[in-house]
């Protein structure tokens, strides 16, 4: 128990870190998450997932700093080629409404995205080298199966709400 009353307090002065970190970071005017969602909803799905996944994970005092520490990196950079996709994307959509659209262009904007999905999956590859520099292998194995679950079941679990269905249990710790 009481490790994980300290787990849970190194977990919020990590957000309270981040959410620092990222407010003062420089932005577009108009930046905003994905889908309309508003910022605050954005950040507070972030949260639940660290602290799900923390609670999958049962980190010990010695790793939960460096856990936190390579997640949370990890996580704003895939936001930030997330974010490149997308603006390639709205680029690509536009130069296919052109009349006609130029093939050249198209091409170069779909190697471009596929470069970013590229440079994703290398990022992923990366964190879970150093994860699993953290992580015992049990460990790591509850994080992939994590991650690959979270936003799948998140969105089922949504359509439950809208559909009246409710579940009890959270995102992507079925199997946990």
């Amino acid at each position: 128990m009481k490790r994980k009353s300290v787990v849970m307090v190194m977990v919020l002065l990590a957000m309270c870190w981040m959410s620092d970190t990222l407010q003062a970071q420089p932005g577009p005017p108009d930046a905003s998450p994905p889908d309309g969602m508003p910022m605050p909803q954005m950040k507070d799905l972030e949260n639940l997932r660290l602290l799900k996944l923390l609670d999958v994970l049962d980190l010990t005092e010695e790793q939960s700093p460096a856990f936190i520490a390579a997640f949370s990196q990890f996580r704003k950079d895939g936001n930030e080629l997330r974010e490149a996709v997308d603006a390639e994307v709205d680029t690509l959509t536009e130069m296919l409404k052109a009349e006609p659209p130029d093939e050249i262009k198209i091409g170069e904007r779909v190697r471009s995205i596929d470069r970013l999905r590229v440079r994703r999956e290398q990022s992923v590859e990366a964190f879970h080298k150093e994860a699993a520099e953290i992580l015992t292998p049990v460990q790591l194995g509850r994080m992939v199966a994590f991650e690959l679950r979270f936003d799948r079941e998140l969105i089922e679990r949504i359509r439950g709400f809208r559909g009246g269905r409710r579940g009890s249990k959270s995102p992507g710790t079925d199997d946990f």
